[in-house]
């Protein structure tokens, strides 16, 4: 079943992670998501989360900025795009 699981990951993990970001539409989820899928899926894991040091024109401090993960061994980086919904 792993092995199934991670075939289908690798095949359709771009596709997977566009629809995520789609759905999420809030940047501010994307460390809840990857904490999710780390304790979903085996050898994964969340790697570093960078968020704002203060205050700054599309945000407020402590909002999350980017996050690294990995999930079945591959590495991910979500960063925001400029001008999309930050949850404010």
């Amino acid at each position: 079943m792993q092995h199934t699981i991670h075939q289908i990951y690798k095949a359709e993990s771009r596709r997977v992670l566009a629809t995520l970001i789609r759905l999420l539409g809030d940047f501010s989820l994307a460390e809840e998501a990857a904490r999710f899928y780390a304790g979903v899926f085996p050898d994964s894991s969340v790697d570093g989360v960078w968020r704002a040091p203060g205050d700054y024109p599309a945000g407020k401090q402590g909002d999350v900025l980017t996050v690294q993960f990995t999930v079945l061994g591959i590495p991910w980086q979500i960063t925001p795009v400029a001008g999309t919904d930050r949850g404010h």
